[in-house]
């Protein structure tokens, strides 16, 4: 086995088919592999395209983006500080191709060969990875950070068909979510679905003012209608991936929901809606209305909940992938330690409060601190 480096867009571009190849047999979201080019092309983007190989044959692929990274620190939706320091991290959180601890400690080797990586981050990465294992190898040369708190990816089959979902589910989660959609009827919602360019338009001019007054706004990530998500959303409609979805009621945007597929996989982006339609179940409405939408789509055979675990991907997702989030740091950069070692001291700070408040009286306080009742 042998591993190459790639750093130019031109070295990349062959191995597209590789990309598509190895990404149709990962269980989680793969972005497409144009989406990959388009990033790594952004004016001033340095890169490391790495390939595993043997006899011609690719068995592996991992992108890394060097960059110098501001680490933003959260406690309970309060933004506490930020650092700089020099990254390197992994396109997508994946290394496509299964590899074992073997070939991906060689491909790890390779992006800690360059100086400017000061922090590797891999984002959440699944614990029963090779990855994983070769990236825990390096706890005594480095600086390990590794917390699986909320990092468990969570999805669901629809390849069956909605019906045969919620035939998977507990018995009394389904009858609370038949329970819940028919008291979201009973507002008699208009339902609207946004998939082409002239409609990303319209779906972006209802759903952001609609973010701006749900808890997305307080943690600075609400949805904008401005020039770069227009942007984002005509490109993601002109490939035929967008999936967007608005519940009015009375004429007005009650709860949305967004995302985007990919190698057959819905990878759930953003959902949200009027606080004061939490008491009428609009999240559990709007999330089965896309879900059963979804489900009568070929190309959508799975729908990936995405990052950060919630309690209501544990309630719905039927298919669970422990993981980690895994960063490793170099000792020769104060900076990188500092980072690494306020991560870790924060971390410990939630783990805790989580456990002396309990998980409800704590859900109960970050709403509060979001401006939610």
């Amino acid at each position: 086995m042998q591993v190459s480096i790639f750093r130019t867009v031109a070295e990349v571009l062959p191995f597209k088919a590789d990309w598509d190849r190895l990404a149709v047999h990962e269980t989680l979201y793969v972005a497409p592999f144009e989406e990959l080019i388009s990033s790594i092309s952004r004016e001033g983007t340095n890169f490391r395209f790495i390939v595993a190989h043997d006899g011609g044959q690719v068995s592996a692929l991992a992108c890394f983006v060097l960059w110098r990274n501001m680490r933003v620190y959260w406690f309970s939706q309060i933004r506490l500080f930020t650092i700089k320091v020099p990254t390197a991290g992994l396109y997508g959180s994946q290394l496509l191709g299964g590899a074992d601890a073997a070939t991906a400690g060689s491909m790890l080797q390779a992006i800690l060969a360059e100086p400017m990586a000061k922090i590797v981050d891999f984002g959440e990465i699944p614990i029963a990875s090779g990855l994983c294992e070769a990236a825990r190898s390096y706890r005594r040369r480095m600086i390990l950070h590794d917390n699986d708190r909320n990092c468990t990816r969570r999805l669901l089959s629809l390849a069956e068909g909605f019906q045969a979902y919620l035939a998977r589910l507990r018995g009394s989660t389904r009858k609370a979510v038949q329970r819940d959609r028919r008291l979201f009827e009973r507002l008699s919602p208009a339902w609207r679905h946004f998939e082409t360019f002239e409609e990303a338009a319209l779906f972006l001019r209802d759903a952001a003012p609609l973010s701006k007054q749900t808890y997305l706004a307080g943690m600075g990530i609400a949805l904008e209608d401005d020039a770069a998500t227009r942007a984002r959303f005509a490109a993601l409609a002109q490939a035929g991936r967008l999936r967007a979805y608005i519940a009015y009621v009375d004429g007005i945007p009650r709860a949305f929901a967004w995302g985007d597929i990919s190698h057959d996989v819905f990878y759930f982006r953003m959902t949200g809606y009027d606080p004061d339609f939490r008491k009428h179940c609009a999240g559990t409405a709007i999330l089965f209305h896309a879900l059963e939408d979804l489900a009568q789509e070929p190309a959508c055979a799975r729908f990936d909940f995405g990052v950060r675990d919630l309690d209501y991907k544990e309630r719905f997702g039927t298919i669970v992938i422990p993981c980690t989030g895994l960063s490793l740091a170099r000792w020769s950069s104060p900076s990188a330690v500092f980072a690494t070692m306020a991560g870790r001291v924060l971390d410990g700070l939630k783990g805790m409060s989580s456990r002396l408040l309990g998980g409800a009286r704590l859900a109960r306080i970050r709403r509060k601190l979001r401006g939610q009742s």
